[in-house]
């Protein structure tokens, strides 16, 4: 996520490693993928070897999961059925002659539903129905490659640290090169708003109470919090007051 320290100041980037998928259960684990995504302006998932359609799209299932609920309490309350900016997939140790783009196409691309038996034809439709509902969650989904630390890219023959400097670390770089916006608000985040939201968002993960991960939910709770503060700031400011006063007299 990209973050503002301060009114004016310049951008920080903040790493959120998610630990814990797996757990406990798979709600468990849709919950942390809303909020890592929520506070994310790039979501990157790190798998090794080649990323299979059929066991990519398995692997990605929590995701697809957390953009149908997302989608879903969006359409009640107006608000767009957004989980991120960006989902980059990153293959490591990547060995197969193929590029990013034809491992996207493999992965994320639409397939033709009119194909093979009824079986088959089952198939295509729920992984179509699961990249449409990756899509819409995300602004942007992607593939990079990076092969072993002593191999190459058989495709276009780069090294570990040219695929790293030349195309993996620049792709990133464009997705963190605007501040992340806060849920539900649209407008830049800084250090105040990302405590208010990992607040709300991680009592959102521990409690069964707080049924719908949506933007305008998470902004309603984080405006709670605001509103929160000043009331205790003003309450302090008073009594400071009035022992001000109260010495006077």
């Amino acid at each position: 996520m990209v973050v503002i320290r301060r009114e004016g100041g310049s951008p920080d980037v903040v790493l959120l490693d998610v630990e814990g998928t797996g757990d406990k259960s798979a709600k468990h684990d849709m919950r942390l993928a809303v909020v890592a995504a929520m506070l994310s302006s790039v979501l990157v998932l790190n798998t090794k070897g080649a990323p299979g359609r059929e066991d990519m799209l398995g692997r990605l299932g929590v995701l697809v999961k957390a953009a149908k609920a997302v989608a879903e309490g969006s359409k009640h309350d107006g608000s767009a059925p957004r989980l991120g900016d960006a989902l980059v997939l990153l293959a490591r140790d990547y060995e197969l002659d193929h590029s990013p783009s034809q491992v996207r196409d493999t992965v994320f691309g639409v397939e033709d539903e009119d194909a093979g038996d009824e079986d088959d034809v089952a198939d295509a439709h729920r992984r179509n129905r699961a990249r449409e509902q990756l899509a819409t969650a995300f602004g942007s989904v992607s593939v990079q490659l990076l092969p072993p630390p002593t191999g190459v890219l058989v495709h276009d023959g780069s090294g570990f640290d040219d695929a790293l400097q030349t195309a993996v670390l620049p792709s990133l770089l464009e997705h963190t090169a605007r501040p992340t916006l806060s849920p539900g608000r649209g407008v830049p985040m800084t250090a105040a708003s990302l405590g208010d939201a990992a607040s709300v968002l991680c009592d959102a993960v521990s409690s069964e109470a707080f049924r719908e991960l949506v933007p305008s939910s998470v902004a309603e709770a984080m405006d709670e919090l605001a509103v929160g503060r000043c009331e205790a700031q003003v309450r302090e400011y008073v009594a400071a007051a009035i022992g001000v006063v109260w010495r006077w007299v």
